[in-house]
């Protein structure tokens, strides 16, 4: 699986290196993402959430709240993190990128991506915003 490029960025305190390769889930409480690093419970990372749309980015830090293996990908895990408490404003941008994603729009996008790409593996979501 290729790195998603930019738009969930997810550093271990201190790292450099993204620890997601996808994003799965986004809310304004936190995000779910594959990775292939097994994170404990309770590990605290920064988040960067580059939002290209809007020309934009998001940054905050969370907390590991479960993690799981993969279960049709050996070695990967399935990570949410719980996002600290955030402001209005940066919660309205997640709110109006989760609109983006669920629009009409979006969806012709990710089908356009199917039918140029037949292989790509839209299971990850892999959400390019």
């Amino acid at each position: 699986m290729k790195e998603a490029t930019g738009f969930l960025k997810v550093l271990g305190m201190g790292k450099k290196d993204n620890l997601a390769q996808a994003v799965v889930d986004l809310s304004e409480g936190g995000a779910r993402f594959i990775t292939k690093s097994k994170l404990s419970i309770g590990t605290r990372v920064s988040v960067t959430i580059a939002v290209r749309l809007f020309n934009d980015q998001i940054d905050t830090l969370g907390t590991v709240c479960w993690a799981g293996e993969h279960n049709t990908r050996a070695a990967h895990y399935f990570i949410a993190v719980n996002f600290d408490k955030l402001d209005a404003v940066r919660s309205r941008k997640i709110s109006s990128i989760r609109d983006y994603l669920a629009s009409p729009e979006y969806k012709q996008k990710q089908e356009t991506r199917k039918r140029i790409n037949p292989g790509h593996d839209t299971s990850a979501l892999e959400y390019d915003v």
